[in-house]
């Protein structure tokens, strides 16, 4: 599992290209706010939050270095770096993530791939209330073997939008639930080990759009 460690040293100490500079790669919203940076030397990469933190790790540790552009509460850094850095990093060193949420059924992991605020989080929010174990809500890693997909379970916590939060307040009643949705508690990190897998045969197929 990779680690977040935060640093003391101000990013002016640190030797960065200009954001303008071409071989920096630019992430933008849907709605095209640049919502992150990010750049590699060959040795480390590096990922700027724009008004948050810089982040940067190496192929050959375990490590992800955080400096804060300002004074945060650090859990605030720590919910920034499981939802969007990890997966990120993941990726950068070998892992194969999916931008999903997902629940764990009998048969495996079952993800749901779409864009942002389509209700990815909230379709899987309320299969978890009708039984089905939460498995991610924004990151979903896999790796391929010659034989299944195996899914490794990650640190996460659940982001609704406020008329979903709103809908299963109201409504937690129609599946029985005896307690509230808890949109903001992270998982047990004891079992949250990237390492630990769930394998399953893969069977990959499109379903029609949700109406």
């Amino acid at each position: 599992m990779l680690t977040l460690s935060l640093q003391e040293v101000p990013v002016t100490a640190l030797s960065l290209p200009e954001w303008t500079d071409p071989r920096v790669q630019v992430w933008q919203t849907s709605g095209g706010a640049v919502s992150a940076y990010g750049y590699s030397d060959g040795r480390t990469h590096w990922l700027y939050l724009p008004d948050l933190a810089v982040f940067s790790f190496q192929h050959d540790s375990r490590e992800v270095k955080t400096f804060a552009l300002r004074p945060y509460q650090d859990n605030i850094i720590h919910d920034v770096y499981y939802r969007t850095v990890l997966p990120l990093a993941l990726q950068a060193l070998g892992t194969e993530v999916l931008h999903a949420s997902a629940v764990r059924t009998q048969q495996g992991v079952v993800a749901f791939c779409a864009a942002s605020g389509t209700g990815k989080s909230t379709l899987a929010c309320a299969l978890n209330i009708r039984g089905y174990a939460s498995w991610a809500d924004d990151a979903v890693a896999f790796a391929l073997t010659s034989e299944q997909v195996v899914g490794f379970l990650l640190p996460f916590s659940v982001h609704l939008r406020p008329e979903s939060e709103t809908f299963f307040e109201r409504n937690l009643h129609w599946w029985g639930r005896r307690e509230p949705v808890d949109s903001t508690a992270h998982s047990d990190l004891s079992r949250c080990d990237w390492r630990r897998s769930l394998c399953c045969n893969a069977r990959l197929r499109k379903v029609s759009r949700a109406r």
